[in-house]
């Protein structure tokens, strides 16, 4: 219990002063949705089981504090199961802070955007399998037990089936080499179900199957580091079994070994942080966080505090700026590098995509904002909370009740959408005075007045004719007038 407590309260502090709203920024991207139909697609997907219990503590992610408290009690509770292991195999506690060192990588790989949030699941699992297998005493039960774990860690956990497999038979070939050697057959079982699912089309590539790659998105930003919990998994378990074979009584010997292994987890965390945890992007998660809320004062004021060097910065700050009817007059007070200051192109990025949608729905540029919520939306695999809201609100303003009422469905069956859903299925259907219906309205009447496809002709004129069907839109007017200024003075 002072394991899981210690452990709780050093990454819960850690998470909240490194990036207390980088678990806000994934919920925006996928959440849990009380449907048949979604629970299918994922519980039966390679994996899906894990997914699907991640997404179940994502939904709740929306709140900062308890983002990282859900967060803290999963390492906490997988990195106590894991002491519990190595005690178990070396037959006391001398290793405890090493145990330490997993839980910090998968803390700061969760902040790598490209992680699912399933792969720390996953490594929960795994450590149970664990330490369930080691407190089985009885070579034929044990084995039997492992490889039925092994073959379900696979079909519900995914990948991890293989870092679970490598650690059993590390364990078991210490203990007593000729009977581990039984556990060979481990592997060569996941790689024979891999080939399988293979086969059949299940999963596309033996790195999905078999490695942490199928726990990444957009994987090929992700590097190295995907494999570092894996590795140090490894060495862990290694430096445990050889461990075993000595026998220290000496305290001072002990109580140096402790504070070199602490020692070690803290210099592994203070050269990692700056690697996995960019002050920019967490600046940049934050702003996102307060847009959707549209806390436009907060932006100004938390941006004035920024270097404001970050083009991304500089479109959500000057978004907030145009929000408060300050973009005309205050944009050269700040640095800029003209029209990408406010409108960024040329990222290949679903997150940047969304953005967009934010940028040009402020502004009044419906079909852009649509179009970009549902490129990002796709990318995101069509659930996520953020974009469902816009599209569906989107679609409203374009009277297409159909495939507002279809968006609206799915917000309706998430534990914390359903209200908005709810107000904005009420506002279609009937004639209310609610601030949603108002800002229905208000979009409504910046619609183009003819059919030309949005964009032929440059932003600019977009905004022009977005301004002629309604003058009173203040962001179309403060927007047009500095990219009008930055197209002038090229």
């Amino acid at each position: 219990m002072t394991t899981w407590t210690f452990v709780f309260i050093a990454c819960g502090l850690f998470m909240y002063f490194a990036g207390l709203y980088n678990f806000c920024y994934r919920e925006q991207w996928e959440t849990f949705i009380y449907d048949g139909i979604y629970i299918d697609s994922i519980l039966y997907s390679f994996g899906g089981i894990a997914r699907l219990i991640a997404n179940w503590f994502i939904q709740f992610f929306a709140f900062p504090i308890i983002s990282i408290t859900i967060t803290a009690f999963l390492l906490s509770s997988a990195t106590t199961l894991l002491v519990y292991t190595l005690q178990r195999i070396t037959k006391n506690y001398h290793l405890l802070p090493l145990s330490l060192l997993l839980a910090a990588s998968l803390m700061l790989l969760l902040y790598n955007d490209n992680c699912n949030y399933c792969y720390l699941i996953s490594f929960v699992l795994m450590t149970m399998s664990l330490a369930i297998h080691v407190s089985i005493s009885k070579h034929i039960p044990r084995y039997i037990s492992s490889l039925t774990a092994s073959i379900l860690l696979l079909l519900i956990a995914g990948p991890i089936a293989t870092l679970y497999c490598c650690l059993v038979l590390i364990i078991e070939l210490c203990h007593n080499w000729r009977n581990g050697l039984f556990y060979l057959s481990h592997p060569t079982i996941i790689i024979i179900l891999a080939f399988i699912f293979l086969q059949i089309s299940w999963v596309g590539s033996w790195e999905h199957l078999l490695f942490p790659d199928g726990y990444f998105t957009l994987r090929l930003k992700s590097g190295s580091s995907m494999y570092l919990p894996y590795t140090l998994s490894i060495v862990i378990f290694a430096i445990a079994c050889i461990y075993r074979h000595f026998t220290l009584h000496n305290k001072s010997i002990i109580y140096t070994l402790f504070i070199a292994e602490f020692v070690c987890v803290i210099l592994f965390v203070s050269l990692n942080t700056p690697k996995y945890i960019s002050r920019d992007n967490e600046s940049f998660k934050y702003l996102n966080y307060l847009v959707r809320f549209e806390k436009w004062n907060d932006i100004i004021v938390h941006s004035k505090q920024l270097p404001m060097t970050n083009v991304l910065h500089q479109n959500i700050f000057n978004m907030a700026l145009a929000e408060k009817e300050r973009l005309s007059d205050e944009f050269l007070n700040y640095p800029n590098i003209g029209v990408q200051s406010l409108l960024i192109s040329g990222v290949k990025n679903p997150y940047i995509t969304a953005m967009l949608s934010d940028i040009y729905f402020s502004m009044g540029h419906i079909a852009f904002a649509q179009r970009y919520a549902f490129e990002a939306n796709e990318s995101f695999g069509n659930y996520s909370p953020k974009l469902l809201k816009r599209l569906a609100l989107t679609s409203a303003i374009y009277d297409n009740k159909p495939l507002a009422i279809k968006y609206i469905s799915l917000l309706e069956k998430t534990l914390f959408y359903r209200d908005w859903a709810t107000e904005l299925r009420f506002a279609l259907e009937s004639n209310t005075s609610s601030p949603l219906a108002k800002r229905l309205q208000t979009k409504k009447a910046c619609l183009f007045p003819d059919n030309r496809f949005s964009g032929s002709m440059g932003i600019d004129k977009d905004l022009e004719e977005i301004l002629k069907a309604n003058p009173a839109h203040s962001t179309t007017s403060q927007y047009l007038k500095v990219i009008q200024f930055c197209l002038n003075t090229k």
